[in-house]
Parts: structure tokens; C-alpha cells; sequence
């Protein structure tokens, strides 16, 4: 029999005689540097992670003294984590590292993510950890981490060979087993009422952001209320936003569904009438006008003349994006499903849906043109790495594509990545290959122009003579990486058109931008706020209508036939596969007539914008909008989660039925 002595004779943590009793030189190995290090290695590691976050001292201090109790949860709940470990390996030096390491490398790549795209860490970034390593190549080579963060974590570090050198070993009232294995259940059951008792303090409000949250809780309690808010979506309940329906319900509110005209129709050419149109979808890594979006800065050359050129005699617009600086994967399933990126479950994103066969059931433009009789093809020049491309976009109808490693090895480069031109020569390529007539839909996405952009990504200056008063040496040297790039893409895309005027069959092609350029030099200074195109580098200060001037890049539609073509002056990316089958003559399904008749009330919605029908942008849902997204995620869910659905829903709608 084990036998607990708990109240042992000369047993005191403070030491004998009682607190402050004990009047003894504190040499190595006192028991009282146990206590010192364990209460002070939490609260380093938790100002040093909010010191690199939010960079200002002045902004940490102000959290603390506005949110102590999100401190204290905090405080509590690592100090619980690294006693248990301690008790677990019997060092405090290794208890201490293994909650820290982990929460510091998430501080860093939160850091990472802002500096970049000026949006922290999300749950769902989670999907993408095993692709780490092609994430670090879209890192700027320069990073300055802030000096107070630095030096807490030098004092951090400093904590703890400071434990192991003076607390080798853990106090004599935690050695035995039966009194560690005490000392766990007693950190467990505060750890425990810690983490779960204030489930909704962490999870927040409906409506907030990730970065609402973290800047309401700290990062790491505020990923933590992610985490809450995605499991609690995904625990055989309906989302707290969404009210079941009856089937017969949703029934009859999708009934009103009915064909829309096609605005594609060809005119009276007579050597091309009767043929279906070759569609090319060409989205352009971070394309935008620097006329617009760089105010203050000068060039000698227009960028981008060829794009000015062709939007002066084609329909063109502005093109409504739901991501910035990165995340390109869920800007093309988006155009290519309809589906708004604000409606997937905060757990997912476009690109990492978790049930089962998701993209397979998913609604998409790749599946309506193959219907229709056309061959399927994209082309990437990048690899297949992220967003499990290969698989998703076979399911969501693509017949063949082509990667970075399908090229010549010899294939000119622009910087790191293969070149825009040798993305027009793949297309060239492929439309010479296909038999005469043979309809085909092919999605071309560029890399020339992707992130990193610093000063120095190309072996020489752009030679547009770049110049600004606003900026210091090296945010214009960014600026003319960013112009050399765009240059190189606009020069790509005249020697496209070139060839499709010339083509002997009728072409359509849409181009657009996949999000603005990555313009972050710190999480507290970009260049688009120091050149005045936003009010502040901090999103969370930015009003909804700058939310969604940064959300916003172009778009244009052009064919070599001579069709009158129309188009909206401004489109959400949920709209731009529904238009373009309009655009081509294809019989739309359903749920994309569905998708056409939304856009009266909805523009465009993610995460941190709702764009209604008039274009006026807000934070939050309008609530006279509610029930048309209601009904919108009834039908994804029924489509996209059936075996969550069939848990809490009267069952599922016959889509067939309803002619979807």
C-alpha cells in the first residue's frame, strides 16, 4: 500500500518557519526558486508573445489594463500546463519549454502571416501546416521582429536556464509519486475549469473577427476561442447563425428559380457562327493598377499599359475579392462554386472543406461546361502543394491540369517563379493542340507576380523610372519589385491577346486579379497606408469601405468575335463563374440561376465584409439580408455537410426533384 504523508514535519514551499520566515541566502537548488521560476516564466512568455502582436508596448500595457481578466485566464491556464509538465519529465527547465515552444512558434508565424498579409493566424490556417515550407518561400528575406518582444524573450530564455541551473530538481513535497500525481489532478481540475467553465468568454460575440478576438483575449486565448467556436460548430448542431429548415420550406423558397437569358449569344460572323466559344479564365497573381492603388507614386512607363489599353475598349470593372496578400486557392473556388467564402464553417475554408467528398458534391462552373460538351483543362505554373489542388479541383470537374512540374526545366523564370510568359505559352500551346472546333474551358493561373515583393527580388530594377516622396529607399525599392512585376504580367497578357485576335476561332476571355499585393513591411506599417491608399496599417481600425477598397482589384471581359458582351462595373468573386457561363452561352444549372438572383441582395461575403446588392459594403450582416443567407447556407450544408445536416435537420431536400 502507497501511503500519502501530505503534512510532513520540516515540509514548507516558502520555506521554514512560514512565509517570509525563512531568512537563508537563496543558494542553487533552494526549493524556493522552484516557485519564483514557475510563476514568472507564464507571464514572460505571455508578454512576450502580446509584445511581437501587437509591437507597441503602449498597445500591450492598454490590453492589460482593459482586459485583466483575459490576462488572468491566460496567466492561469500556462502556468497550469507547465507545472503538469514539470511534474510529468520532473524538471521545471523542460516544463516551462514545452508549453512555451509551441505557443512562441505560433506567435512567430502569426507575426509571419501579418507581416505579409496584415491578417493573423485562423483556425483554419491550421489545414495548412504540413505545407509550412512552401509558405516560408512567400516570406520577405527582411523581417523586423519588434525589440520588446525580442528582449522578453530573451528574459524568457534567460528564466529558463536560470530553473535549470538553480532548480534542478522539483521541491521534496512534489518527489513522490503520490504527491505529483495529487499536485496534477489539483493543476488539471484548475487548468480544466480554466479552459472550459468561460466557453463563451472565449468564443465571443457572433460577429467577431479572429482578430477581434485576439485583440480582445491575446493570441494565444484568443486562437484558443477559434478553436471553441469551431468545435462547438461542429459538434451535431446546427450553426449558431443558421435556423433549421423544413425541407418544404427551402423547397419552395429555391421554386422561384427560372432560366435566365444568356448574354453570350454570338452575332452574325459568318465564318464563326455555330461554334461554342473557347472560354480562357486567366487570374493574375496580385494584378492591380498601381494607378489606383499606389497614390503617390510616380513611373516614367505605365506598368500596365496593355491592361489600360484593353479596358478602355472591352468591358471591364472592379473585381470583388475575399482575400488579401495571400490565399488564392479560396479566391478560384469561390469564382468557380459561387459559394460566399463568409458562409463555410470557421473550422474550414474554401480550399480545406472536411466532409467527406465536399468538393464532388460541390456546385461548380468546371462541371456545367464539361456537361456541356467542352474538355476541361487548368494550367498552374506553381506546384501542386497548396490547397490539395490536384484533388479538389479533379472534383470539382477538371478534366487534365498542368504544374510547375509538367514544364521544361529550361522554362525562363520571373524572379523565383516561372514566368507569366511562359504561362501565355502554355496556353498558346494548349489551344493549338485541341482539334479544330473541339470546345474547351481552360483556367490559367499566373505565379510571376506572387509575394514575396521586396527590394531586390529581381536581379535589376524595373527601368520604369519608379519615384515617390512618400516613401524611404527600401518601401520603394518594394514598389518598383512590385511595378517590375506587374509589367512583366501586363506584357504577358498584350502578347495573349496578340495571338487571340489572330486565333481562326471564337475566344472569350476573362481576366482578373486575385487579391492586391502583399504590401505589409511590419504588422504596424504598410505601404499602401503610408502612401495614404488606406487611413492605417491596422485593419482593425479600417472602416467598411476600406475594407473593401483592399478587398478590390479589376476584372475585364474580351472576345475575339465581336460580341457585345455585358458586364456589372463591379463584381463579387461568388458572380464571375455564373456571369461567365452567361458570357459562353451555357445552359446554367440551378443553383447558379439561384446564384444570379442573390446578387439583387449580395454582392460578395467573407469574413470581415458583407457588399449587398447596391454595393454598399458593412462589418456585419444586414439583418433584412439574414434570410436569403440563411437559405443559401441551408442548400450548402444540405449539399456540402449532408451527415451533419441529417443530425439536426427534418431531413434533406431533394435537389434532384427541384431540377438542381
Amino acid at each position: 500500500m502507497v501511503q500519502c504523508d501530505i503534512l510532513e514535519d520540516n515540509v514548507d514551499i516558502f520555506g521554514k518557519g512560514g512565509v517570509g520566515m525563512d531568512r537563508r541566502p537563496w543558494g542553487k537548488g533552494d526549493e524556493r526558486w522552484f516557485w519564483v521560476w514557475l510563476c514568472a516564466a507564464p507571464l514572460l512568455l505571455i508578454l512576450s508573445i502580446e509584445f511581437i502582436t501587437r509591437v507597441s508596448p503602449l498597445s500591450v500595457f492598454s490590453w492589460l489594463g482593459r482586459e485583466p481578466a483575459a490576462f488572468l485566464l491566460t496567466y492561469l491556464a500556462v502556468a497550469c500546463l507547465m507545472l503538469l509538465a514539470a511534474l510529468a519529465v520532473k524538471r521545471l527547465w523542460i516544463g516551462i519549454l514545452i508549453p512555451a515552444v509551441p505557443a512562441l512558434i505560433l506567435c512567430v508565424v502569426n507575426y509571419l502571416k501579418l507581416s505579409v498579409n496584415g491578417i493573423g493566424l485562423v483556425v483554419s490556417d491550421m489545414a495548412l501546416a504540413g505545407n509550412a515550407g512552401t509558405l516560408m518561400e512567400f516570406m520577405p528575406p527582411k523581417l523586423r521582429f519588434p525589440g520588446w518582444g525580442i528582449l522578453a524573450t530573451v528574459l524568457l530564455v534567460g528564466a529558463v536556464a536560470a530553473a535549470k541551473v538553480l532548480a534542478p530538481a522539483l521541491p521534496k513535497d512534489l518527489q513522490g509519486k503520490c504527491r505529483r500525481g495529487i499536485a496534477a489532478l489539483i493543476a488539471v481540475a484548475v487548468a480544466a475549469a480554466v479552459l472550459l467553465a468561460p466557453w463563451f468568454y472565449y468564443t465571443g460575440p457572433k460577429a467577431e473577427t479572429q482578430a477581434e478576438r485576439d485583440d480582445r483575449l491575446g493570441l494565444l486565448a484568443g486562437l484558443y476561442g477559434g478553436v471553441l467556436r469551431a468545435v462547438s460548430r461542429s459538434m451535431n448542431a446546427p450553426p449558431p447563425d443558421l435556423d433549421p429548415a423544413d425541407p418544404s420550406d427551402l423547397i419552395e423558397a429555391l421554386a422561384p428559380v427560372s432560366p435566365s437569358p444568356s448574354q453570350g449569344l454570338f452575332p452574325d460572323l459568318t465564318a464563326k457562327r455555330g461554334k461554342l466559344p473557347t472560354v480562357i479564365m486567366l487570374m493574375s497573381q496580385s494584378i492591380c493598377d498601381p494607378a489606383v492603388v499606389l497614390p503617390g507614386v510616380e513611373f516614367e512607363t505605365d506598368p500596365v499599359a496593355n491592361f489600360h489599353a484593353i479596358c478602355k475598349s472591352t468591358p471591364s470593372g472592379v473585381f470583388l475579392t475575399n482575400s488579401y496578400a495571400g490565399g488564392t486557392g479560396n479566391v478560384e473556388m469561390e469564382v468557380f462554386t459561387g459559394i460566399p467564402a463568409g458562409l463555410v464553417p470557421e473550422r474550414d475554408t474554401l480550399t480545406t472543406l472536411s466532409a467527406v467528398g465536399a468538393y464532388a458534391n460541390a456546385p461548380s462552373i468546371v462541371k456545367a461546361f464539361g456537361e456541356a460538351g467542352y474538355h476541361t483543362a487548368m494550367i498552374h505554373t506553381y506546384n501542386d502543394q497548396l490547397y490539395n489542388r490536384r484533388n479538389n479541383l479533379a472534383d470539382i470537374g477538371f478534366d487534365d491540369m498542368t504544374f510547375e512540374a509538367d514544364f521544361p526545366s529550361d522554362t525562363p523564370r520571373q524572379g523565383p517563379y516561372l514566368s507569366d510568359m511562359a504561362l501565355t505559352d502554355a496556353v498558346i500551346e494548349k489551344l493549338e493542340e485541341k482539334a479544330d472546333g473541339e470546345p474547351l474551358f481552360l483556367y490559367a493561373l499566373s505565379m510571376g507576380n506572387h509575394q514575396p515583393i521586396f527590394e531586390g527580388k529581381y536581379t535589376q530594377p524595373s527601368g520604369l523610372g519608379t519615384s515617390s516622396t512618400l516613401l524611404d529607399e527600401e518601401d520603394l525599392g518594394s514598389v518598383d519589385a512590385l511595378a517590375q512585376g506587374l509589367h512583366n504580367a501586363d506584357v504577358a497578357l498584350g502578347a495573349l491577346v496578340d495571338y487571340l485576335e489572330d486565333y481562326d476561332e471564337p475566344v472569350i476571355l476573362v481576366f482578373w486579379g486575385d487579391h492586391l499585393p502583399g504590401m505589409y513591411v511590419t504588422p504596424d506599417h504598410s505601404i499602401f497606408s503610408a502612401l495614404g491608399y488606406v487611413p492605417t496599417a491596422d485593419i482593425a481600425q479600417w472602416s467598411a469601405e476600406t475594407v473593401k477598397q483592399m478587398y478590390s482589384t479589376n476584372y475585364f471581359v474580351w472576345n475575339n468575335y465581336g460580341a457585345r458582351l455585358k458586364a456589372p462595373k463591379e463584381v463579387g468573386a461568388m458572380q464571375l463563374g455564373s456571369l461567365t457561363l452567361g458570357w459562353a452561352g451555357v445552359e446554367k444549372p440551378a443553383y447558379f440561376q439561384w446564384v444570379d438572383m442573390s446578387k439583387e441582395n449580395l454582392r460578395e461575403y467573407h469574413g470581415s465584409l458583407y457588399v449587398d446588392g447596391a454595393g454598399t459594403p458593412t462589418l456585419q450582416v444586414p439583418q433584412e439580408d439574414e434570410g436569403l443567407l440563411n437559405t443559401y447556407r441551408q442548400f450548402l450544408y444540405d449539399v456540402l455537410y449532408p451527415k451533419e445536416t441529417q443530425a439536426w435537420s427534418s431531413g434533406l431536400t431533394d435537389y434532384a426533384a427541384l431540377g438542381w
